[in-house]
């Protein structure tokens, strides 16, 4: 029977054999730069297309697939549509949600989780969508609305 020990693992829990697991890397210093420039410019918001190699330990917020993990998209749905309420209560408006653009997730193993949240929201039917970005923190079973803007 086979042991952890007898496993040739990294401290991120990468195997190292050749059994088809996947490699993952640390960014080059192109990539690194060009992600950093990203995060900071959109404030976590848009990180852009990242490779799907790069560990997750070398990218403090990363991209969800919202198309291909339904219950994931669900779920950031629930998040926005939080958001939403809060915004129309806090500016007297009534935006309906419409869509999720694009998510992204900061991590921590002992902590709160953030999920980046842009998403679409109309006045009214016919009118043209709005982007509007949430910062949601998930802990556990809790929900924090860091904040929510247009």
């Amino acid at each position: 029977m086979k042991s952890l020990e007898d496993d040739d693992v990294d401290d991120h829990g990468d195997d190292d054999n050749d059994d088809g697991d996947y490699e993952f890397r640390k960014f080059t210093s192109q990539e690194k730069s060009d992600y950093n420039r990203r995060a900071e410019q959109s404030e976590g918001f848009d990180v852009g297309d990242v490779p799907d190699d790069i560990d997750i330990w070398d990218m403090p917020i990363r991209p969800l697939d919202i198309l291909s993990d339904s219950e994931t998209l669900k779920e950031l749905e629930n998040y926005a549509k939080l958001a939403l309420d809060k915004y129309n209560k806090d500016n007297k408006t009534s935006f309906k949600f419409a869509k999720i653009v694009r998510a992204n997730y900061s991590g921590s193993c002992c902590g709160w989780s953030g999920h980046y949240i842009t998403l679409q929201a109309k006045q009214m039917p016919g009118s043209h969508p709005m982007n509007i970005q949430a910062l949601v923190k998930t802990w556990r079973d809790e929900v924090k609305l860091e904040f929510c803007r247009a």
